[in-house]
């Protein structure tokens, strides 16, 4: 997911025996982006290119998340019974949910589709490009990752007051490549003590992973109340 492949000789992705999903990677030359073989099946979803969008082997070319569901893998060499899920499953993109900056309702539809893949085993919500002004908090619940494309593009807003924190992190969940910010902060004088988090836990949360987030124009940032199995990496705040 939101990779840059540039002045390859040969593939930019060669794959053997294996199942692989592509989203939203920028793809910049003329030679072929991969090469399938030895039973394996590739699937690239919205991603970029600089002039052909075409692989050598079993792989298809897909621009919305139903378009990739509605297509079948060839998986008859797994010589298997079982149901072989389709390599996006455990990708939502929230945009093709209508969940998007301009969605009145953003929070409301971000926490179905949140409670959705909780329900389904959990999975990630990948939110593109754009400011996401929530109108309160959301749960992220366990076994839920959310994901932008970057801190500088994927952006969360909520208004100070909004809640405790904007998000609530469950057991499992995850957060990557976004910014968090509050909006309208208020001066606070030398008697008043700012509150509120960023993000914050239930207590005793296990296995919290949040990465290459930016935490902005907030009293507190990460509030982790008895949690265990936390691990914090490239995070900033302004």
């Amino acid at each position: 997911v939101n990779c840059y492949f540039t002045a390859w000789r040969s593939y930019a992705l060669s794959i053997n025996n294996g199942v692989t999903t592509s989203f939203s990677n920028t793809f910049s030359s003329t030679n072929p982006i991969g090469i399938y073989n030895n039973k394996s099946v590739g699937n690239f979803v919205n991603d970029i290119y600089y002039e052909e969008n075409y692989a050598e082997g079993n792989t298809f070319f897909t621009q919305t998340e139903s378009e990739c569901k509605d297509t079948e893998l060839d998986t008859t060499w797994l010589n298997i019974t079982d149901k072989i899920p389709k390599t996006a499953d455990n990708i939502v993109y929230a945009h093709a949910h209508g969940i998007t900056p301009e969605n009145e309702n953003l929070t409301k539809d971000l926490q179905y589709l949140i409670n959705k893949i909780y329900a389904s085993g959990g999975g990630i919500v990948f939110l593109d490009e754009g400011i996401y002004k929530l109108q309160s908090q959301i749960i992220l619940k366990k076994g839920v990752r959310l994901c932008g494309l970057s801190p500088e593009k994927t952006v969360i807003t909520a208004d100070y007051g909004t809640g405790d924190s904007i998000i609530i992190a469950d057991d499992g969940s995850s957060i990557f490549d976004i910014s968090i910010i509050y909006n309208s902060l208020p001066s606070f004088s030398d008697e008043e003590v700012p509150t509120g988090f960023v993000i914050s836990t239930y207590p005793k949360t296990k296995n919290l992973y949040i990465e290459n987030v930016n935490l902005g124009a907030a009293p507190n940032g990460i509030l982790l109340d008895n949690a265990s199995d936390v691990t914090i990496k490239k995070v900033h705040g302004t």
